[in-house]
């Protein structure tokens, strides 16, 4: 008697097929998905208040603040809202099964990685892997029994959580999957842009922005030109964030005049994300007292290239250093430490400039330890 062969998974997809050219779809005999739901660019508007609420004690039964050392705390306010809900990243898979099939299984994959999987109609949904926490496996679809837990529903979700997302769909007879990548955003904690009047007629201008991720491109701008060869910082701080500020030293009268709008414009490479911080320079009467002797001598500082807006630009990574200090004190853009001390206005995290900070003057690199 001949042996009987297990059914065999075919690994290839079947899609679904435009007849003649003339808009009909043909049915395909086969499982496959008919809509992936991927959201390119999420954003946690929540991360940085929930951040804070970590350092919140609560007593039991009651929402007012205990004492924390590290929190400031007003007896004229002592109730605090409750934290909210757990926040949910949902993704989702449609698809059809055709009725002769059998042995289905679903599955979500993060940067290939098998994560969460479901057979149903009688087994529950699993969580796998370095996602097993943060998954909602009670979550539902409608109350469909071959779909209801079809969406990938995943709690707090953090930056960690950027990447491809896979969805599969399996039976014995057939397989289809779709891939879509997500960007996690995470806004930043703090936004500045300020100028400094030095001596002899020099004007540096700093842009800096706080706890954000992933790393920023910043761009300074005077009316309607960018202003190249500026000094860009930047450093990882905690949790994966980023600390990074733009700096450039001006010439008062030749390359900034009184009244100039001056604007520092934030951009997430390869998404929508922008924010942009602007400011007039104050006219000549407001900064009359502080004009140097035409006598003095004026240090020799590269000249600035103005130009206009463009699609694309040049991005020039370096490190900054976060901390509380803010003083009026005249500073020199080509003094590292003078600048690191200087510039920073927030503190994101308690960090500590290390071996993978590197600062950048034009083309030059240097490396600190």
């Amino acid at each position: 008697m001949p042996r009987s062969e297990a059914p065999v998974l075919s690994l290839k997809p079947t899609p679904l097929r435009n007849v003649g050219g003339g808009g009909k779809i043909e049915t395909v005999d086969s499982v496959h998905i008919t809509r992936l739901s991927v959201p390119r660019v999420y954003v946690l508007d929540n991360y940085h208040r929930q951040r804070h609420q970590h350092h919140q004690y609560y007593a039991p039964g009651q929402v007012s603040a205990r004492d924390d050392p590290d929190i400031p705390f007003d007896p004229a306010e002592p109730l605090l809202r409750a934290p909210d809900p757990a926040e949910h990243l949902v993704l989702d898979c449609e698809y059809v099964i055709e009725p002769h099939e059998t042995g289905f299984v679903l599955k979500w994959l993060h940067n290939d990685v098998p994560i969460y999987q479901w057979i149903p109609p009688h087994r529950s949904p699993s969580s796998l892997n370095r996602m097993r926490d943060h998954v909602n496996r009670t979550f539902t679809v409608g109350n469909e029994a071959m779909h209801k837990h079809r969406a990938l529903a995943l709690m707090h979700p953090s930056q960690d959580f950027a990447g491809k997302y896979s969805c599969s769909v399996h039976t014995y007879q057939s397989f289809d999957i779709k891939s879509a990548d997500l960007f996690i955003i995470v806004p930043e904690s703090g936004f500045v842009l300020k100028y400094h009047r030095n001596l002899n007629d020099l004007v540096t201008l700093v842009c800096s922005v706080y706890g954000i991720f992933p790393a920023p491109e910043l761009s300074l701008w005077i009316n309607d030109y960018r202003l190249e060869n500026g000094t860009v910082y930047e450093i990882p701080v905690a949790d994966g964030l980023y600390d990074s500020s733009v700096s450039v030293q001006l010439v008062l009268y030749e390359s900034l005049q009184p009244d100039d709008v001056i604007k520092c414009m934030l951009a997430v490479p390869g998404t929508e994300y922008r924010r942009a911080k602007e400011t007039v320079f104050p006219s000549s009467s407001a900064v009359a007292g502080t004009a140097s002797s035409k006598d003095a001598v004026r240090p020799q500082i590269p000249s600035v290239i103005r130009l206009r807006p463009t699609a694309s630009s040049t991005r020039v990574l370096t490190v900054q250093q976060s901390n509380a200090v803010d003083s009026d004190e005249i500073m020199n853009v080509l003094d590292f430490k003078e600048l690191l001390n200087e510039n920073l206005l927030y503190n994101s995290g308690t960090t500590r400039l290390g071996k993978h900070a590197r600062l950048s003057f034009g083309d030059q690199i240097l490396k600190t330890d």
